[in-house]
Order: structure tokens, then C-alpha cells, then sequence
């Protein structure tokens, strides 16, 4: 039986040194596909960032049944996961996790695929820690009620960090970054 290779440590390590990355520097977009092999982007995040401690909600029915045992996460309502992986290009209607002031970090993580990072209808400009003045980012396949949602739910510590994932690339959208002219 062959292993794919987001599934092997050393890829998985590979993968999350460029998640980390994306986090520090938001609206930067890294290329993993050389880790992936076949894989789709968000498929090789989630193998590095899940285990048997972390719940994940599939809101768009994304994950193959087969991938369940592999990530080890429990399936779980959106409203309670850790992890939520949704379709970008499907409206927002979920709520997420928000932690508390006295735990900011048990808030939730969204995984969305996007169909492009670096081009597409939505221009964002992100200013905040990790950014030098500004920075501007294009997505495709990204509809603006999860910015919108994202935005409501910003009230630092408090709020939801986003990465964005196309085929072969990821970035992040931390909760403190602030967006302007979303669309």
C-alpha cells in the first residue's frame, strides 16, 4: 500500500513551516504543490494541523470518507468545531466558534477552498501585525459573505482566523489582520 505524501511526516512538516509562514506574514501566498503530489492544498493542511484532540466540521462535504481515519479529527457541528472546511464559493450561513476572553485561542480555525490565490474578482487590501504598510491579495472563488463573517465576528482577542486555500496554494487571514475594501 502506497502512502500518499501529505500523509508522511516529513511533507506534513514541509506543509506546516509554510502554514506558519502564511500566518506570520498575511495575505502572502505560499506554493505547496511540490508536498501535495495530487492533492488538493486544503487537504495537505489539514493533514499537518489535525489529530485525535481536534474536531472538524465539513460544511460542504469535502473530505472522502477515507480521509476520516488518516486526519483522526471527530466530526463536529460547525458551531462547535476546531477546524471548519467549507467551499468558498458558497455563502456563508455558519456560525463559529469564538473562544472567550479568558481562552481567545479555543476559538475556530476555517480551511476555504478558493478556486485562485493571486487572481480573481476579489482585491483585498490587509494592514496589521506581519505587514509591513499594506498588502494586497486577489482570490477567486471567494464569496464575500465569509469576509463579511469573518468581520462580524472580529472583536480581538476574540474571532476566527482564515486560511485560504486554491490547488497548490495557501494563505492566511489571521484575526489580526484588519481588511479593507472587501468586496
Amino acid at each position: 500500500m502506497k502512502i500518499e505524501p501529505i500523509w508522511q511526516p516529513a511533507q506534513q512538516q514541509r506543509i506546516f513551516r509554510a502554514l506558519m509562514e502564511a500566518m506570520a506574514r498575511p495575505g502572502t501566498i505560499h506554493d505547496i504543490g511540490a508536498w501535495l503530489a495530487e492533492a488538493p492544498a486544503w487537504r495537505g493542511v489539514l493533514a499537518c494541523l489535525l489529530d485525535a484532540k481536534s474536531s472538524l466540521a465539513d460544511c460542504h462535504h469535502l473530505v472522502e470518507d477515507s480521509d476520516w481515519p488518516l486526519l483522526q479529527a471527530r466530526p463536529e457541528r460547525p458551531e462547535a468545531a476546531d477546524y471548519l472546511l467549507c467551499q468558498g464559493s458558497q455563502e456563508d450561513k455558519l456560525t463559529a466558534k469564538m473562544g472567550s476572553l479568558s481562552c481567545p485561542d479555543q476559538s475556530a480555525t476555517l480551511v476555504i477552498q478558493v478556486a485562485n490565490l493571486g487572481e480573481g474578482p476579489n482585491f483585498l487590501t490587509m494592514r496589521g501585525p506581519g505587514i509591513p504598510t499594506s498588502r494586497n491579495l486577489a482570490v477567486g472563488g471567494l464569496a464575500a459573505s465569509w469576509l463579511t463573517m469573518r468581520d462580524r465576528h472580529l472583536s480581538f482577542p476574540l474571532g476566527i482566523d482564515l486560511i485560504l486555500a486554491d490547488q497548490q496554494k495557501i494563505t492566511a487571514i489571521p484575526r489580526t489582520t484588519r481588511l479593507e475594501n472587501t468586496p
